[in-house]
């Protein structure tokens, strides 16, 4: 496949939370290695992007997405989104349900919170509603975000995905908890979409679990599922080179049509 065709279709890479987009580059810089033109846009209220006065809505969140890809006269993507990114690209296909023409769904879930998840949550955003300092949220949320072996063997890494988090505003967290606890159910939709999927999941995560990832593929039978070992949360940056790898060998081979289309 020439790189020409490669560039022909656009892969959007979007990011988890409370992080931006930089959670991805490695992973860009690698794809973009092999020709694929890679995007990774920030969200509302991440990186440089504002947050805007509209209320909190995953909804919002992915009409963004569009909106960026319309103005670049980008049409039928490939979207790859990891944890909240997984959200916002379900809510792109729901928007557009012949708009993707691939999808990617990395360390997330399909299903709407459950009452307690979302109390959680709602308590979360009161919490930050209420304080500016991030430190004690973040410094919580880091061990369950990684494995026990990028912590104990990617020390600078797991300094790099703390720091990021203590970047994100307090409003920022609010807002985007917010919009995750409300989030519809997307299994149904998932379940009319006849592009290709992959789902992909560290193999040690604790937030999205192995019975999230039987729920999506009893709706997707054709989706392919590839586990990261030793990572949790954010494959993408605790093993890159297997995680680029594992897209790279899913746009090769399941995607190629579309690709060299």
């Amino acid at each position: 496949m020439s790189p020409e065709s490669k560039a022909n279709q656009t892969i959007v890479l979007l990011h988890p939370f409370p992080f931006d987009s930089r959670i991805w580059h490695e992973v860009q810089e690698k794809l973009m290695d092999h020709g694929y033109l890679v995007l990774t846009p920030n969200f509302r209220g991440c990186g440089n992007v504002d947050l805007g006065t509209q209320p909190p809505d995953i909804e919002l969140l992915g009409q963004d997405i569009w909106n960026l890809l319309d103005l670049a006269g980008i049409s039928e993507p490939i979207v790859i989104g990891i944890s909240l990114g997984g959200y916002v690209a379900m809510s792109m296909l729901r928007q557009r349900p012949l708009g993707i023409a691939g999808l990617g769904l990395v360390d997330t879930k399909a299903s709407a919170d459950s009452t307690q998840a979302r109390a959680t949550r709602m308590a979360t955003a009161a919490s930050m509603s209420a304080h500016t300092d991030v430190t004690e949220l973040t410094k919580a949320m880091l061990p369950r975000l990684l494995s026990e072996f990028t912590q104990n063997h990617r020390v600078e890494e797991t300094q790099e995905v703390l720091t990021w988090m203590q970047e994100a505003s307090a409003t920022t967290i609010a807002w985007l908890q917010r919009a995750m606890a409300h989030r519809p159910s997307s299994l149904a939709q998932l379940a009319k979409f006849a592009g290709p999927v992959l789902l992909m999941r560290g193999s040690e995560d604790q937030v999205c679990t192995a019975q999230d990832y039987a729920e999506m593929s009893a709706v997707l039978p054709s989706a392919e599922y590839v586990e990261i070992p030793n990572t949790a949360h954010l494959p993408p940056v605790e093993d890159p080179e297997a995680t680029a790898a594992a897209i790279q060998n899913w746009l090769q081979f399941e995607c190629s049509q579309l690709i060299s289309g």
